[in-house]
């Protein structure tokens, strides 16, 4: 961002704070989302407030110790809590001393936690060795929390974190098989797995959020980085309604918090290893099973640098996956590369009353006929037909047959005849046959590679500060290589699926009453499709030079009923990466009964690339079916045979795709108010304000009407 932009959010932060800390109060920022906040009552015997007590809590395994001292409304509140367990002490003239021990706190957690103080000497202890149930009475946030044990346990295909939203009963990944679910494709992919429906609503109006910062793709909704499962401290679905600091989203929200480092050292091992052999028959599979296997494998470990002050987490996981594959399709053979379809002349074609059928000239209509395109024309009844000499008994068009099925090579279109004389076709592997010819096997692999290391690090008690870099390389066939790898015009098809993620958060506590959190963030997903034939260039075939340049793969040829080349139908060429920078900051202050908390989040998206443009050329059966082109006889036409003499489907086409680079930012403001009315009465007051701005295309390439605007030339009259 530039410095002016700072400097206007520098100033919108100042003002707010300005505004908000003559009313006091606590706030609960976007920065709730991965930190965690304790409060609650000192109560005498009597049920009476206390007022002066000194409350501490102190986290043993990550170096932090807070205190807090509470006014004549006995109130205490923690904010901004690393998640971990902890323990509370409590302090205060004429009672005994109280201790607890054992407190877990998550990430996003408002718990509740009252003190009863008995009269006593202070030298006197009250220990707590069971940890009482944590209540939520601070808000109204709803939301399913998933513990790291949880998230490790569990079962997870592609050990998917996100797969465990699914444990909400609001919560269906129905879209996922509608949209993402054709063979070989869906759930191959993190992303696959969030597309997720939250209680009815469409799949791309959730937000996904990764300690702190937008993880969430602007254009389609999924989600951008999913760290490994055993680098998860907390998952949380968080649905509808929840309080102001949450925005960008019809009601609902996925929250992952990546695991820290500790005062002890920590780690594991693991392989999850996947067989065909060993997994239940599909109920519909009456055939053999098909061959599989997965090896999923990783560790972990993580402890201090320096005790109490500097702490590391770092985690490696890699997938490999081996599928066989098996494709069987027609090769033309070398006669019919060279024009010769004689093996598919056969008897004289009969209708369906067994009676022999002939053409309006007279002359016998023979099955696997292939007629000359370029030999139609109109004939009248009655008339002779003048390139025959026959009567004709019928108005109409007619076609003459290519005698004994060979086709000149004089009528031979010089760009098909080079390409079919070529290597792009494998040879049959069954030359005995002239259908499902050819059987190739080829592997259909899929391979990841992730990385990620965290650094805590507390300056001082009052200081701290946390980031995290993480890196995943994922690559899967979409469409194995059965032609063989080094052939220019194979179907073959690999979709990189590269992830990045970077995230900093700052924390400083001015005093037990008031705190700021500054988070930054970037979420950077490379979505690719990779041809097997990409960079080929289709003037060495003899099309025109200018489509290197726009499409620059090897044409898709789909003569039907015939093995293809080039890619398979609806895979192309692209590259589309997508940046997510987030940057926010929040306050928090208490005063009182009142928890106001005030802040802003700026989402910055960039979408760049796109898709290189496909060559199109189909060749149907009924370009060299006969004798009449309009109403062919059943059994004549052959696509290969069409593709010869160079006669499409009239679908052929080629296009141009310009790259475009557009930017969009999503601005939230917002100010909540925990205002505890009463011991057994909390308010949530929120309000918040949200810009979406529109698209910006950085090479000023974008174009729009305005509808409402005045034509320049109707301003000088001439309309």
């Amino acid at each position: 961002m530039s410095g002016k932009a700072l400097s206007w959010k520098a100033r919108i932060v100042v003002g707010i704070l300005a505004a908000l800390t003559l009313t006091a109060g606590q706030s609960h920022g976007q920065s709730q989302a991965i930190t965690a906040t304790i409060s609650g009552t000192v109560l005498d015997p009597t049920g009476q407030t206390v007022s002066g007590a000194k409350i501490t809590l102190v986290s043993p395994e990550r170096g932090i110790s807070r205190t807090y001292v509470t006014t004549d409304n006995g109130l205490y509140s923690f904010t901004l809590l690393p998640p971990a367990i902890y323990r509370l002490q409590v302090e205060a003239a004429g009672f005994k001393h109280y201790r607890q021990d054992g407190i877990e706190l998550i990430p996003g957690q408002n718990a509740e936690q009252n003190v009863g103080l008995i009269v006593g000497a202070i030298s006197e202890n009250i220990e707590v060795t069971s940890q009482a149930p944590l209540m939520n009475a601070e808000n109204a946030n709803i939301s399913s929390d998933i513990s790291a044990r949880q998230v490790v346990e569990l079962p997870l295909n592609f050990r998917s974190v996100i797969g465990l939203a699914t444990l909400s009963s609001s919560v269906s990944n129905a879209a996922e098989d509608q949209i993402v679910g054709a063979p070989a494709s869906s759930g191959a992919a993190d992303q696959d797995v969030s597309f997720l429906n939250f209680g009815g609503t469409f799949f791309n109006t959730a937000a996904y959020l990764l300690d702190g910062t937008y993880d969430t793709r602007l254009d389609w909704g999924g989600v951008i980085y999913v760290p490994s499962v055993d680098a998860v401290q907390e998952f949380k679905i968080q649905t509808n309604a929840f309080t102001s600091q949450y925005g960008w989203s019809s009601g609902n929200v996925i929250n992952v918090v990546t695991k820290s480092g500790s005062n002890g050292f920590h780690g594991d091992g693991y392989e999850f290893y996947r067989n065909s052999s060993v997994e239940s028959r599909n109920f519909f599979n009456n055939g053999p099973q098909p061959s599989f296997t997965r090896n999923q494998f990783g560790g972990t470990v993580g402890g201090p640098i320096r005790r109490n002050k500097t702490f590391f987490f770092g985690y490696y996981e890699g997938r490999r996956q081996a599928t066989p594959a098996t494709f069987l399709g027609t090769m033309p053979t070398t006669d019919q590369r060279n024009g010769n379809f004689s093996a598919f002349l056969g008897a004289q074609a009969a209708n369906a009353q067994g009676q022999p059928i002939f053409d309006t000239l007279g002359r016998p209509v023979m099955t696997g006929a292939i007629y000359n395109p370029f030999s139609t024309r109109q004939i009248t009844a009655g008339q002779v037909d003048p390139s025959t000499g026959l009567m004709s008994s019928q108005t109409g068009y007619i076609r003459d047959p290519f005698p004994g099925n060979l086709i000149p090579s004089n009528l031979m279109d010089t760009i098909a005849k080079g390409i079919a004389t070529g290597s792009y076709w494998p040879s049959p592997t069954n030359p005995n046959v002239l259908v499902n010819n050819f059987t190739g096997a080829a592997s259909a692999p899929a391979h990841s590679d992730e990385y990620s290391v965290r650094i805590d690090h507390n300056f001082t008690e009052n200081d701290r500060f946390n980031a995290r870099w993480s890196q995943k390389y994922e690559s899967k066939v979409n469409f194995p290589t059965y032609y063989g790898a080094s052939d220019a015009g194979g179907p073959g098809v690999t979709a990189p699926n590269n992830r990045y993620s970077i995230n900093a958060g700052y924390t400083h506590v001015f005093n037990p009453t008031f705190d700021v959190s500054l988070n930054f963030g970037i979420n950077r997903h490379v979505e690719q499709s990779t041809t097997q034939s990409f960079g080929f260039k289709t003037s060495t075939l003899g099309l025109p030079s200018f489509i290197d340049g726009i499409a620059p793969s090897f044409p898709q040829i789909q003569p039907q009923n015939y093995a293809f080349l080039g890619a398979p139908q609806n895979l192309d060429n692209y590259v589309v990466p997508q940046t997510i920078w987030t940057d926010s900051v929040d306050f928090t202050k208490i005063r009182g009964r009142h928890s106001i908390g005030f802040g802003f989040m700026d989402v910055w998206g960039r979408i760049d690339g796109g898709h290189f443009a496909n060559t199109t050329l189909e060749f149907q059966t009924t370009s060299t079916a006969g004798p009449d082109p309009q109403q062919a006889t059943p059994g004549t036409g052959n696509g290969f045979a069409s593709f010869l003499v160079g006669v499409g489907s009239g679908k052929d086409q080629t296009g141009f795709n310009k790259f475009p680079a557009t930017d969009k930012h999503l601005l939230g403001w917002y100010v909540q108010d925990s205002w505890k009315a009463t011991n057994k009465l909390t308010l949530n007051l929120g309000l918040r304000y949200e810009i979406q701005t529109a698209p910006t295309e950085r090479h000023n390439a974008q174009e729009f009407f305005q509808l409402y605007r005045h034509q320049p030339i109707s301003l000088l009259g001439w309309i």
